[in-house]
Formats: structure tokens, C-alpha cells, sequence
């Protein structure tokens, strides 16, 4: 009965993160698929594909027998739902470590949910992106070379291995800035080299070796979704190596962007790289929880093991460097900048988890001595009672802790969090519902069709329609891909194919909204609700087809998407919304139906106030009616 006890109560903490990080995640959960990657996401794990490069083998087989293994709910909710489990994983894992390290219970569990309340983790754990089962993967390894450290076997390190090699099919990335700071680690155990090392080496290449290997074979099958058609091995060794990522996007790349990367190389700018990523991780997690990680990073070669101190260390710092020199931060934006830049620096965010247990432990010592000087006076049956008492409060005051600790970011990161599921699918039935029956419709690049693509293969929406990529098109792999889909005999790619299926004139062709813009400079365009129809005439933007357009925008649901404009992952879709209603209010404008161009306008500032053409027109209708 003492035996159950003790076992329960060691079971308890554990148990007991599982479930508040449950909670947390739960209050933001959504079963619709979300915006960005997403879509493709679950369409890949639908059809077992490729994603885009790198490909993400691990991520797609592991979510697809996720899904097989729940019998209920869409295929976008079990995809959701598995990122949900890898996140409480991950959390569970950062209190385990803790406790390896020798953090009390109470430490473990604020630093576990420090991690479960930190603005990107909390919205990638319901989210369709490898980015949880990375941390889950990475946490896993670093808890069994750990636990390897403290005199444990040789499969230990194996295991590690193994899960270093799934995560490669996760985020090679990640996994490539983590592990000079673990093998730090393995070698101050000094237990050896030679064995370690084989054990942890050999493991790694057998699952890395299993899953490119998968890529390769299923590639040559060509799934639905089949990025880089790495069905050679030069082609897969471009997909691994992000050879040809991002493809014909130059000319679309944001000052932000440029700026971003200008500053990721230029060792001048190095301090203003490392504030930008300072202020990500205080935006992240807060300057509480961040002022407490860095006392704990301090105490960290005080109060455990100089081994498991400097693994973390080296985690932290090559993880920053590498994301600080490969990602460079623009300026930064609110929350969405985490959203966006968070998934490159998951290794730092666990090691800061952590840090921050090692600094509540700090704290919670110093009160405990505060508060139990008197316990060291008396008998000592009466020690032992104050002590017993003592450990009790300690436990009230660690709850307090975590209560004061987290209630902050909770508050400030549950709408950042939180998920606007249903806008993708619904963007993508008003695109593809405008298009002709056996269209060709032409995106401005692959994050623009991830909608499309998703309702296309999982929902079976409008399959006589051809999505094409015109930005990636220029990319050889998927040139071929879209001759073979179009089934045109020509040795050209890029404009030049995008020329010959408009001058084919067998099937309708239409620009999405994102497209219209420089296609306009080639071809003459009609607006149909969220994209536009190429039709005969000099190149440029035509008047639209009043009564066509009206129908297409009365049917959607503008209210989905207001206040979208200046969120990630939605800027390009609401923009693509406000442009509809510009040129729905152009025609009711002409027949000087002021009122209602005046409701058209005001739709669209709902969606994004800040778009100049829409307070240009409010502010000449303002004068008019004046």
C-alpha cells in the first residue's frame, strides 16, 4: 500500500502537467485546417506524400497512422490533434528532464509549463506543422543522453540516435543546430567515445536512412502531393538539400524579407540580430519567465552536473548562432513574428524551459530558507514535523509561483494562440467555384495553392480544375510535373509554358487574386470574384462583369476574415478578399449606387483598415456626400 502510494504520488506531478497542458491547448484547439503550410500539410499526410523541401517523411508517416488510429472527427481534426499530443509530449519530456538534472517536482512542473504557455509552442500544438513532434523528439533525446550521463545503458544513447534520426524527417534543421551542444554533453560524461558514439551513429542512419529512403520510392509512385519528385537521387538529394526551395520567388520577396537576410550575414549587424531574437524569446515566453531562465542558466553550473550544464549551454547558444545566421529576423511584429521565426529556435526554447525550473528551484530554496529557519531548532521529532510542513508549503508556494509566473503569458498569448480555422477552406470553395468547368488557374506561388491543393485531394473539390504554381514553375522538376499534368509537348518552362496554355485556347485560364497584378502586364484579365479570367484583348485589368461578380461575391463570407489583414498566416487571403469588394464597388459606383458602394467599402476596411485604396474611396465618397 506504501509502495502504490509513493508510486502515485511520483506519477501525480507528471500527470498533472499532462493535464493543465491538455487544458491550455484545448482552449485554442480547432478541427478545421488552418492557414499556411497546413493545408498542404494534411493533404500530404492524406495522400502520403512529399511536402515541400525538405519533405518531412517523419512527420507525414507518424501523423498518417495517428489518423488511421482515431476513428473519429475529419482528417484536419486527427492531424491537429496529433501535433496537440506530440506538444503535451514535449512538455511532459521538459519536466522529465528536469527531474533528471535533480529539479524538485514543483521547479520541473513551473518549467515544463513555462514551455506549454510560450506563444508559438502553444499555436503549433494545434497546429498541422512537424514543429511539436520536433520538440517531442528533441526533448526525448536529450532526456536519454541524460539519463545515459548518470550511469545508464548503452541503448540509451541508441534511442537517442533513433529519435535524432526521425526528427531529421521532421526538421533536419533543428536537429542540426541541437546536436553539437548534446554531443558536448556525451563527451564530458567521458564514459567513453568510441561505443557512444557507434551506438548513438549507427541509430540515427538506420531511421534517417529508412525514411529518405521511403521519400525516394514514393516519390517515384507520385502521390497527389509530390514536391521535388525526388524519384532520382540527384533530385533527392536537392529536396534534402533545399536545392531548389523557393524557386522563381525573388521577385516576390518583401523589403522586410531582404532585410532580414542582409542582416542574418552581416557580422555588423550582429548585436541588432541578437536583440530582434532576445525580444522574440521575451515575446515568446515573457520577461518574467525569461528574467528567471537566465538566473537559472547562471545556477545551472552551481546546482547540476557540469556535463548536463554545458549540454544545455551549447544547445541554447549554436541554436540561436545557427537560426541568427541562416534566419535573420526583419523588424520585428507583435506576436506574429514568434508564429513565424519561433519553429527555428525550438532547441533554445526547451533549454530555456529548463533554465527557468533551474531558477524557480533557486527561488524556491531561498524562501524555503526563509521560511524554515526556526525548523533546525527543537527535537528532532519536532525537526522532522516543521520539515514535513515545510515541503508541504513549499508546494503551495511552487503553485503560487507557476500561478504568478504564467497567469501573464497565458492571458497575453491565448489570442495570439488561439486558430482561425475554416477561413482556408472556405478561401479555397470561393476561388474555385469562379473558376470555368476544366479551367487552368494560375497561383502566385505554392503557399497561395496549399488551400487549393487541400480541398482539391482531402475534400475532393473541383478535380476537373489544374492548379499551376506560376512562381515555382521555373523550378525543372515541377516544370515537367505541369507538361505531364497539361500534357503539352514543349522543351519550355516558366512564362514562356504559361504563354503557351493561354495561346492553346482549349481550356479557360484565370490568375488568382495575388497574380493578377504583374499577369495584367501580359494578358488582358476580367475580375471574377477572388481571381480573374484571362479573355481577348490588350493586356491590362477589364471592367467585370457586373452581374457575374456580384453573384460570386454575395456568396461569400466576408465575416470570416475580418481583422485577418495584418495576421499570419491570412495577409495574402484577406487581401485577395478586399480586392473583390474594390471591384465590386467599381460598376455599383458607375450607376452612382452610393450607398451600397459605400457598404462595399466599408466591408472591406472591416477586413483590413489600413489598405490606402479603400480610405482613398471612403474618404472621396465622405466629400461627395458633403
Amino acid at each position: 500500500m506504501l509502495l502504490d502510494r509513493v508510486r502515485l504520488r511520483a506519477w501525480a506531478w507528471p500527470a498533472g502537467v499532462a493535464l493543465i497542458s491538455a487544458a491550455l491547448f484545448a482552449s485554442t484547439f480547432d478541427p478545421r485546417v488552418d492557414g499556411g503550410d497546413a493545408p498542404e500539410s494534411v493533404a500530404g499526410v492524406h495522400s502520403v506524400g512529399i511536402l515541400h523541401a525538405p519533405g518531412y517523411p517523419a512527420y507525414v508517416l507518424l501523423a498518417r497512422a495517428f489518423s488511421w488510429l482515431i476513428p473519429f472527427g475529419s482528417l484536419s481534426a486527427r492531424v491537429n490533434l496529433f501535433s496537440t499530443v506530440c506538444a503535451i509530449g514535449a512538455v511532459v519530456l521538459v519536466y522529465a528532464i528536469g527531474r533528471e538534472i535533480d529539479v524538485p517536482k514543483p521547479a520541473a512542473a513551473v518549467g515544463a509549463l513555462s514551455l506549454a504557455t510560450a506563444t508559438s509552442f502553444w499555436f503549433y500544438a494545434g497546429f498541422a506543422k512537424f514543429y511539436p513532434l520536433t520538440s517531442l523528439l528533441l526533448a526525448g533525446a536529450i532526456l536519454c543522453v541524460l539519463r545515459w550521463g548518470r550511469g545508464g545503458s548503452l541503448w540509451l544513447l541508441a534511442l537517442a540516435g533513433a529519435c535524432l534520426g526521425l526528427a531529421s524527417g521532421a526538421s533536419y534543421q533543428v536537429v542540426a543546430l541541437a546536436l553539437p551542444g548534446i554531443v558536448l554533453g556525451v563527451l564530458l560524461f567521458r564514459r567513453g567515445v568510441l561505443r557512444p558514439a557507434a551506438a548513438g551513429v549507427l541509430a540515427a542512419a538506420v531511421v534517417s536512412v529508412a525514411l529518405w529512403g521511403f521519400v525516394y520510392v514514393r516519390a517515384g509512385q507520385d502521390p497527389a502531393v509530390n514536391w521535388g519528385d525526388a524519384s532520382s537521387f540527384d533530385r533527392l538529394v536537392a529536396l534534402i538539400s533545399m536545392r531548389d526551395f523557393g524557386w522563381g520567388a525573388a521577385s516576390f520577396t518583401s523589403v522586410g524579407d531582404q532585410d532580414a537576410r542582409i542582416a542574418a550575414t552581416d557580422l555588423g549587424r550582429l548585436p541588432v540580430q541578437l536583440g530582434r531574437y532576445g525580444l522574440l524569446l521575451t515575446r515568446e515566453f515573457s520577461l518574467a519567465v525569461v528574467a528567471l531562465a537566465a538566473a537559472g542558466a547562471w545556477g545551472s553550473f552551481r546546482r547540476i552536473s557540469r556535463p548536463a550544464a554545458s549540454l544545455l549551454a551549447g544547445v541554447f547558444v549554436v541554436n540561436i548562432l545557427g537560426a541568427l545566421f541562416a534566419v535573420g529576423i526583419g523588424r520585428p511584429t507583435g506576436f506574429d513574428t514568434g508564429l513565424v521565426y519561433g519553429g527555428f529556435v525550438l532547441a533554445a526554447s526547451l533549454v530555456l524551459a529548463l533554465w527557468t525550473a533551474i531558477g524557480a528551484w533557486m527561488g524556491l530554496d531561498a524562501l524555503q530558507r526563509w521560511m524554515g529557519s526556526s525548523a533546525d531548532q527543537g527535537r528532532r521529532r519536532d525537526r522532522a514535523e516543521r520539515r514535513a510542513a515545510l515541503a508541504r508549503r513549499a508546494n503551495v508556494v511552487a503553485a503560487g509561483l507557476a500561478v504568478v509566473l504564467l497567469a501573464g503569458p497565458v492571458l497575453a498569448h491565448h489570442g495570439p494562440a488561439s486558430h482561425d480555422g475554416g477561413v482556408s477552406e472556405a478561401y479555397a470553395e470561393d476561388v474555385l467555384s469562379a473558376v470555368p468547368p476544366d479551367g487552368v488557374l494560375f497561383v502566385a506561388g505554392a503557399d497561395a495553392g496549399f488551400p487549393l491543393q487541400y480541398a482539391q485531394i482531402v475534400e475532393e473539390m473541383r478535380p476537373d480544375v489544374e492548379v499551376i504554381d506560376a512562381v515555382g514553375i521555373v523550378a525543372p522538376w515541377y516544370c515537367e510535373q505541369v507538361k505531364e499534368r497539361l500534357a503539352l509537348p514543349t522543351e519550355e518552362c516558366g512564362r514562356t509554358l504559361i504563354e503557351m496554355v493561354i495561346e492553346a485556347d482549349d481550356r479557360p485560364v484565370a490568375f488568382d487574386s495575388a497574380s493578377t497584378s504583374f499577369a495584367a502586364r501580359a494578358y488582358a484579365l476580367e475580375p471574377r470574384g477572388l481571381i480573374s479570367i484571362v479573355v481577348p484583348g490588350e493586356p491590362g485589368v477589364r471592367e467585370v462583369d457586373a452581374a457575374v461578380h456580384a453573384e460570386l461575391v454575395e456568396a461569400m463570407d466576408f465575416a470570416r476574415v475580418e481583422g485577418l489583414a495584418d495576421e499570419w498566416p491570412f495577409r495574402s487571403i484577406a487581401a485577395a478578399y478586399v480586392r473583390a469588394l474594390i471591384d465590386h464597388a467599381a460598376p455599383l459606383a458607375e450607376q452612382e449606387r452610393y450607398l451600397e458602394v459605400q457598404a462595399v467599402l466599408e466591408q472591406a476596411e472591416a477586413i483590413d483598415p489600413d489598405d490606402e485604396l479603400v480610405q482613398r474611396n471612403l474618404a472621396a465618397l465622405a466629400r461627395q456626400s458633403s
